[in-house]
């Protein structure tokens, strides 16, 4: 028996000895992380003093957080964290602000008789009174007959504003006042006719045997017209456009809605707002909505701020990092224009002519906007006294399209000394579907691309796409220039 003792004891010596040195080699190597540069285009000088940070995790217990600065003895550093219980990270949060919808209602509402039933709806119903239980029946019919302008679904996303969201016929008539006049004046200032020249819709109905319910479906163009809303937001206001085309046919070109009888016309238009959350109307609650809650918006404030021009079509708006100056993007006949203005007073300051590249997506950056499309870039310095200048507009990477490395993705950028840094993600070689925790490296200048790199990481042990599960994967990547 004391042998047994000893044995056993020997050999829980020897296992702890084994546990502790397996532990010391794995917390020696867990910051060992090394990236592999492989050089693809141009001179490397241009990319020195980039640095670039990944943060990578494994099945969210391990992260890895590596910095690596570009040059002739390139520099990297890692910081390793375990967390026994997972980590998920998330951005902040977000609003939307504005948006507004054509607010058709589709289907049969077997509780409203056809009379008392409104828009398509009406049509609906009236196809549901042709049929016998058990039938099913198709009818076309014609926007232009069931309304006479297009009905505004509203939803509004703003810090310290109360909104719930429901349909209009939900809010009911005195609980929700508030948000019914809300509702009521966009739908009252936002007056756009149904053109006459739509083409018929088809809508279909399933009357069921119990004659208590009912199927329906439609086909056709009744989406001819969206809002497009592109809005910024301050404090206390909301600025925003509109769209003001619609579609007739696929392939036909658009044709112009009526603004005339919106107050003031097409342009931008504006609406004040204010925080009422954990107010006397909330009961101290920021998440319950109570009879008689004020929403925090300004309907009667609602109008047109800077007049627009028919063909001027906005893509996309924001405001200068101190909020005094609103940079409104516009497509005119083809050609991209950035126009700058004072938003105090809504005066125009500038206006400068950007690109004709059709595609492009925007990125927006402390110091810069970039317009990243699959064969332009172009690049808009923010200057200190909010105005605004074109850096360059440059063809994007054709001299490595041949080559098979993820481009493309934007993940971050960065622009300093005339020159534009654009890091991407890179993925599988298979695929490109599968993210890796390595990254590629794009510069460019006023003369084009200068420096194009692919940056591997040892953390990509396994670039395989079937086995995703046993892969480290990238949380974020950020990018600076180092002095």
């Amino acid at each position: 028996m004391k042998k047994i003792i000893a044995v056993v004891l020997l050999l829980s010596v020897l296992s702890v000895a084994a546990f502790c040195m397996i532990g010391g080699v794995v917390s020696e190597e867990k910051a060992n992380v090394t990236i592999k540069e492989n050089i693809i285009y141009g001179d490397k000088s241009y990319a020195n003093g980039v640095t670039v940070f990944t943060r990578a995790h494994y099945d969210e217990h391990l992260f890895w957080n590596t910095t690596y600065t570009i040059g002739e003895t390139p520099k990297i550093s890692t910081d390793y964290e375990f967390y026994y219980s997972p980590q998920y990270e998330y951005g902040e949060r977000s609003y939307q602000a504005l948006t507004l919808d054509v607010d058709f209602k589709y289907g049969v509402n077997t509780a409203v008789p056809a009379e008392e039933s409104v828009g398509l709806q009406k049509a609906y119903r009236e196809l549901y009174d042709e049929l016998k239980p058990g039938e099913q029946g198709k009818k076309s019919i014609y926007l232009q007959d069931y309304y006479t302008y297009y009905p505004v679904r509203i939803a509004i996303d703003l810090p310290g504003v109360l909104w719930q969201g429901n349909d209009y016929d939900r809010l009911g008539f005195d609980e929700y006042k508030n948000e019914r006049e809300v509702w009521d004046k966009f739908n009252e200032f936002f007056k756009i006719p149904i053109p006459e020249d739509l083409p018929p819709i088809e809508i279909s109905v399933s009357r069921h045997t119990n004659d208590s319910s009912a199927g329906a479906g439609s086909s056709g163009h009744d989406r001819d017209y969206y809002f497009n809303v592109q809005d910024v937001y301050t404090d206390d206001r909301v600025i925003f456009s509109i769209g003001n085309k619609y579609d007739l046919k696929d392939g036909e070109d658009a044709k112009y809605i009526d603004t005339s009888l919106i107050p003031g016309g097409y342009g931008l238009y504006s609406f004040t707002h204010k925080n009422v959350r954990n107010s006397s109307n909330t009961q101290g609650n920021n998440t319950t909505f109570y009879p008689y809650y004020e929403t925090g918006i300004d309907a009667d404030s609602l109008s047109m701020v800077f007049p627009l021009e028919q063909h001027q079509e906005v893509i996309y708006l924001t405001l200068s990092n101190d909020e005094s100056k609103l940079l409104m993007f516009t497509k005119e006949h083809e050609t991209t224009y950035l126009t700058v203005i004072d938003v105090a007073t809504m005066n125009q300051l500038q206006k400068i002519e950007i690109t004709d590249a059709k595609q492009f997506a925007f990125y927006e950056y402390d110091n810069c906007i970039v317009l990243n499309g699959w064969e332009y870039i172009s690049v808009i310095e923010k200057q200190e006294d909010g105005l605004c200048r074109l850096a360059f507009t440059v063809s994007r990477m054709k001299e490595v399209n041949d080559s098979n490395l993820q481009k493309g993705v934007a993940t971050t950028m960065s622009f300093h000394n005339e020159k534009l840094v654009i890091v991407d993600r890179t993925g599988d070689k298979t695929y490109g579907s599968l993210e890796t925790c390595g990254f590629t490296v794009a510069i460019y200048n006023v003369t084009g691309l200068v420096y194009y790199a692919e940056y591997e990481s040892s953390l990509s042990a396994s670039t395989n796409p079937n086995d995703y599960a046993f892969n480290c994967l990238p949380v974020k990547y950020t990018v600076s220039w180092e002095e």
